[in-house]
């Protein structure tokens, strides 16, 4: 069996793709290191692969010569016979080009063709050219030839991607019309690689629902208690406590489940955005019209205690678990999250913050399981209209149902396996 080396941005909507390659390769005897950040060193283990800490893979654009100094000697020990990386990274590219080993690349959004690139295209073609100047510089230090003018691997999201295989994690159906496809990309849809740790929480949410309809008398008082776990009243689950307890996972009552979830990409602007529609959100629901959780990577810090109807998790990797239970999901629209609805069958209101956003946005839109609210002029009463066309209408729900159902016998993680498996024994 091959040593294999995964290597990712950060951001966990690239992360969760390229561990759940990681956990099936591991599945069929493959020895897989994912070389990474210390912050998500426990969420690699959890899947059983091995880790090894990096330092400069933050911004892909940016130190590529200091990560790609800091990759040389660990990858000369390790020898992997494999690297998989972000196809946004340049640096384990570079790396695999200078040691002479093959290398596959991943992408987590659409490979958009020119005319759909977000911005004017006389903007786009000069930072393309400066960012082509950068890279340049960086494989001139390492002995390595210059890029063609207008090679693919000179645009941002193109930087790391293989001439042999890659790999992009999207559903076919939001790349239609979309895409620029190249004879060595495989559209093998998202790759999602569940919650390990996580309890089934349909069984769980039924187990609370059956205490307290057996008339239980402390069962609501039991179920408030265990929602706030450790962190007090406000209802806070921080990613370091135990989202066991069933109860804090799904609030109690019998209103639609509503799910808010916020980007990990950490630009100010849409850290802004994100902020308006959780509020949003919150200010909905807290009459208890329906139940909401709140998945976030930062810990509650309002004023007032939350209601018994609304919980607020920084536990991750937590979508898979709760989107089954899901009537809505109120998303910003990046591909990860909103793949993982639709794969889920649960319709989506979606807040778009930019980038390849509006795009996705329109396209779910266009397949009739989606409703588009504007990031700047988003509020409460704009939320909850959007939750109750959405609930009031059952064709969203059946689209996504059966959109979802479609999928059901599709493994975009063992197929991307399978690619894989091919390129370690033969070219394609």
């Amino acid at each position: 069996m091959a040593s294999i080396v995964l290597v990712s941005q950060r951001l966990l909507g690239h992360v969760l793709p390229a561990v759940a390659l990681g956990a099936e390769l591991r599945k069929r005897g493959h020895s897989v290191t994912v070389l990474g950040s210390r912050t998500n060193r426990e969420l690699i283990l959890r899947y059983g692969l091995n880790f090894a800490e990096i330092g400069w893979d933050k911004y892909p654009d940016l130190y590529a010569d200091r990560m790609l100094a800091e990759l040389l000697p660990l990858l000369r020990e390790m020898r992997p016979e494999l690297i998989l990386t972000d196809s946004a990274q340049c640096a384990p590219a570079y790396a695999a080009e200078l040691l002479g080993i093959r290398w596959a690349s991943f992408q987590t959004s659409i490979p958009l063709a020119e005319r759909w690139l977000p911005g004017r295209a006389a903007v786009n073609a000069g930072l393309r050219k400066a960012y082509a100047k950068e890279l340049n510089r960086v494989r001139a230090r390492f002995g390595l030839g210059r890029l063609e003018a207008g090679d693919l691997r000179t645009r941002g999201d193109c930087a790391g991607i293989s001439p042999e295989l890659h790999l992009v994690t999207v559903l076919p159906e939001l790349a239609e019309g979309l895409a620029e496809i190249h004879p060595q990309t495989r559209i093998i849809g998202p790759c999602e690689a569940g919650s390990p740790d996580v309890p089934d929480a349909r069984r769980s949410a039924h187990a609370a629902g059956a205490s307290r309809s057996a008339g239980s008398p402390d069962g609501e008082a039991r179920a408030a208690s265990d929602a706030t776990g450790a962190s007090g009243a406000r209802g806070d689950l921080s990613g370091g406590d135990d989202p066991a307890a069933p109860a804090a996972l799904i609030p109690p009552g019998e209103g639609p489940l509503v799910l808010a979830t916020a980007t990990s990409v950490p630009r100010a602007e849409y850290r802004i955005a994100t902020d308006r529609y959780i509020r949003a959100a919150l200010d909905a629901f807290r009459d208890g019209a329906c139940r909401l959780v709140i998945s976030e990577q930062r810990p509650y810090k309002g004023v007032e205690p939350l209601p018994g109807n609304i919980r607020w998790t920084t536990y991750q990797p937590i979508h898979k678990a709760l989107l089954p239970l899901t009537d809505v999901l109120i998303t910003h629209g990046g591909c990860g999250t909103l793949q993982t609805a639709m794969s889920s069958g649960v319709p989506m209101i979606i807040v778009p913050l930019g980038a390849d956003h509006p795009l996705l946005a329109r396209r779910c839109e266009e397949l009739g399981i989606a409703v588009t609210l504007d990031a700047e002029s988003v509020d409460a009463g704009a939320i909850r209209q959007a939750v109750n066309r959405v609930t009031g209408d059952p064709g969203y729900r059946k689209k996504a149902l059966e959109r979802a159902q479609s999928r059901k016998t599709i493994s975009p993680a063992r197929t991307g396996a399978d690619y894989l498996e091919q390129l370690l024994h033969h070219h394609f």
